[in-house]
């Protein structure tokens, strides 16, 4: 499945960056990420009603095209923050 990452509008003391969600389908899903530069990503999930919590983070010196599994149960939102633009992003149900 393609994601599509909007840009953040940020107030004073934020960062600029680029947000996608997704709900799992499966209990191990792959995410395959492009982006313009090297910067921080953090992979966040929440239950229906609830707020999200960071389940995964990369730090600055992650390469800016990345793979990583989200193993987490179906029917879970995960939410995808990356602090540089991202040009292309897909995930797959394993």
């Amino acid at each position: 499945m393609d994601l599509t990452f909007e840009k953040t509008t940020p107030t004073a003391g934020e960062r600029e960056s680029w947000i996608a969600q997704f709900e799992t389908q499966t209990n191990n899903t792959v995410v395959q990420v492009a982006r313009t530069k090297s910067e921080a990503l953090m992979v966040s999930a929440a239950l229906d009603g609830m707020d999200f919590v960071q389940i995964q983070s990369f730090k600055n010196s992650t390469p800016a095209d990345l793979m990583f599994g989200v193993e987490i149960p179906a029917g879970v939102q995960i939410q995808i923050e990356s602090y540089s633009k991202v040009t292309k992003a897909k995930t797959h149900n394993g």
